[in-house]
């Protein structure tokens, strides 16, 4: 909040060993399934399975960085796991940070745009993930990367029409498909958690800054940065503050006072209603 910043880790040094790891091994398994079921062609499947096994591809995973969020502002294993029992829920106006996406909570889950930062709904079914990542394999993109084409074209006439750089381009476009579709695909066993994350990659915020945590180098990028704006125009679209279950009564008055003197005098502060006691 004194920065007005919020930041994205990279993936691989998340608390979750398995981070995007296991997203890739849900990628292999529908490439095989469509394989087996004949429902793409052959040269489709060799494209896709070519991709996953590239070194590129390999490369842009570790370029991946994620702020991750939960849509349950007041759960116990939340506080226990991440703020010690006496942290703070922080409270953010999704639709106004950074993109217009947001997930959809109703139904059957679907998946926003692959290709631009944004919010994505951690899937944590494995047939869902299935699913959906077989319905984006399945989506060729290559009515999307004529269109792209045209416009570099149009702004680099210079470029040679050369059908491998068509061909390098598309392989560049579906490795950012997937590894922001692998990016919010977790474990059954993380499902209370009930995250939603913000994917950014190199290509989206190329400055990565470091910082240390528990005894190891995490990379991060940052995510909101205004400043020299006007003070009002600096703030996050934080709209709630509420604290653990066991922190001590006077903490919301000091809260409240901690966000007034950093421009956030219209927040809501509470209280977790959860009667822990530890």
């Amino acid at each position: 909040m004194q920065n007005h910043q919020l930041w994205a880790s990279a993936s691989h040094v998340l608390n979750d060993e398995e981070e995007v790891k296991y997203g890739v091994g849900i990628l292999r398994t529908a490439i095989d399934e469509l394989r087996i079921e004949h429902a793409l062609p052959i040269d489709i499947t060799d494209h896709w399975t070519e991709i996953v096994d590239s070194a590129a591809f390999v490369q842009s995973l570790q370029g991946c960085f994620i702020l991750s969020a939960s849509t349950d502002n007041d759960s116990l294993s939340q506080w226990r796991n991440y703020a010690g029992n006496d942290g703070f829920c922080i409270g953010i106006r999704c639709e106004q940070l950074f993109s217009d996406q947001a997930p959809n909570s109703r139904g059957s889950i679907s998946i926003p745009g692959l290709t631009t930062p944004g919010w994505l709904p951690v899937i944590y079914d494995p047939q869902e993930q299935l699913r959906i990542v077989k319905d984006v394999l399945l989506k060729s993109s290559r009515k999307e990367m004529e269109t792209l084409w045209k416009v570099t074209l149009e702004q680099i006439p210079t470029i040679p029409k050369s059908l491998e750089i068509i061909k390098g381009l598309e392989k560049g476009y579906d490795i950012m498909r997937l590894q922001r579709l692998v990016a919010c695909l977790k474990h059954p066993a993380f499902k209370d958690e009930r995250e939603i994350r913000f994917v950014m990659t190199l290509r989206d915020s190329p400055q990565v800054h470091y910082r240390q945590a528990s005894g190891r180098l995490v990379p991060y990028v940052v995510l909101h940065s205004n400043a020299g704006q006007h003070p009002k125009e600096q703030r996050l679209p934080i709209v709630s503050v509420r604290s653990a279950p066991t922190v001590r009564a006077e903490t919301s008055l000091v809260v409240t006072e901690l966000l007034r003197s950093l421009g956030y005098d219209d927040v809501e502060v509470d209280k977790s209603t959860i009667p822990f006691r530890p």
